[in-house]
């Protein structure tokens, strides 16, 4: 059997653990493939909230063009009066959401 130099043994052991130093900062690190799926989970949540705000603001924006004056919804005006003010008649069944 060969014996191993002394200066080949080094580089080996140090070649192994930089490698072995990168290949866990690779998957376990600040920028590792762990932390990759994580920012991956809070894009899909951002989004989800994103798309849940444009949702309500489309609603809020139908409703202000509903109360403009050269498009105003007579029923809709109706409605939010007597949501406002509690107002209703007494014959009306008042169902809320």
């Amino acid at each position: 059997m060969k014996i191993i130099n002394k200066s080949i043994f080094i580089k080996i052991l140090i070649f192994t653990s930089l490698s072995l130093y990168f290949l866990y900062y690779c998957i376990w690190g600040k920028f590792g493939l762990l932390q990759l799926s994580k920012i991956k989970q809070d894009v899909l949540t951002k989004e989800f909230i994103k798309n849940d705000i444009l949702l309500k603001v489309k609603e809020r924006e139908q409703s202000i063009k509903s109360l403009r004056p050269e498009s105003l919804d007579l029923d809709f005006l109706d409605e939010k009066v007597r949501e406002s003010v509690g107002f209703s008649k007494e014959n009306e069944i008042i169902i809320e959401r």
